[in-house]
């Protein structure tokens, strides 16, 4: 097969699907794994695609990924909605675990203004911090990365598991239907798997914007099992898609 003939079939392919992996590309196309990594490349550099761990997405359903300092400052008004959500699915006496992240912070401003009575477990410095002289909390230590100012890593991971919680808010950087929960720090991904083995209910909390879009790594599956809370900008398409999947879905304030 020409090489046009193998870029078409793959920007088609993006514009149907979104996204595709490398295997299905070179299964389809009968070439090998490095012709596609090499057609990958060289779309990427023309603006046509995205690549990501195993494959590529289109460039339009790519979420962006900036500083730490710089996402503390994006869409704020959203991560306050959707931390308010959170929130009050929190009761008094839980013991809850809160993943790293500027939508993290958020939760941790609100948690500040509450009158709850629980204990936080936290790999978060920033979440610590601003909640260390109000409540019972555990910080997870390890490995510093500065990307999120977070510790991660083995002994991060190890510690985590020693615990049971209530609950555990995971944030991701993107929410992907077809590809399930991911982030662009690949050190996350060990501790979203650990919050959902160590903690009674898992909450995946993501703004709308991260709903649909594509990030590095994947951590986990969209678990039914787990309850999704976004903010009130959610599109009916983006409801539609939770409820197919028998997904439970929050974008307005509730108790659980």
């Amino acid at each position: 097969m020409l090489a046009q003939e193998r870029y078409k079939y793959i920007t088609e392919q993006l514009e149907a699907k979104n996204s595709i992996s490398v295997n299905d590309i070179a299964a389809a196309l009968s070439v090998s794994i490095e012709t596609v990594r090499r057609d990958l490349i060289l779309l990427e550099t023309h603006g046509k695609l995205k690549r990501v761990f195993g494959g590529a997405v289109a460039v339009e359903n790519t979420q962006h990924f900036s500083s730490f300092e710089s996402r503390l400052d994006q869409n704020t008004d959203l991560k306050a909605e959707l931390s308010r959500y959170a929130v009050s699915m929190i009761d008094n006496g839980d013991t809850v675990a809160i993943e790293s992240g500027s939508t993290a912070v958020e939760m941790a401003k609100v948690l500040l203004k509450s009158d709850l009575d629980i204990t936080i477990i936290t790999h978060s410095n920033t979440v610590f911090n601003i909640l260390k002289d109000k409540f019972r909390i555990v910080l997870i230590g390890g490995e510093y990365y500065k990307e999120d100012d977070c510790f991660g890593g083995v002994l991060a991971e190890d510690f985590l598991r020693r615990f049971h919680v209530n609950k555990s808010f995971v944030f991701p950087s993107a929410v992907s239907f077809e590809n399930g929960i991911e982030s662009y720090l690949l050190q996350t991904m060990p501790i979203h798997r650990a919050l959902t083995e160590i903690s009674d209910r898992v909450f995946v909390c993501a703004d709308s914007e991260k709903i649909g879009s594509r990030a590095m790594f994947k951590s986990l599956e969209l678990d039914p099992e787990f309850i999704y809370i976004t903010d009130s900008k959610a599109s009916d398409d983006i409801k539609r898609q939770f409820a197919e999947r028998g997904l439970v879905l929050i974008s307005e304030e509730q108790k659980c």
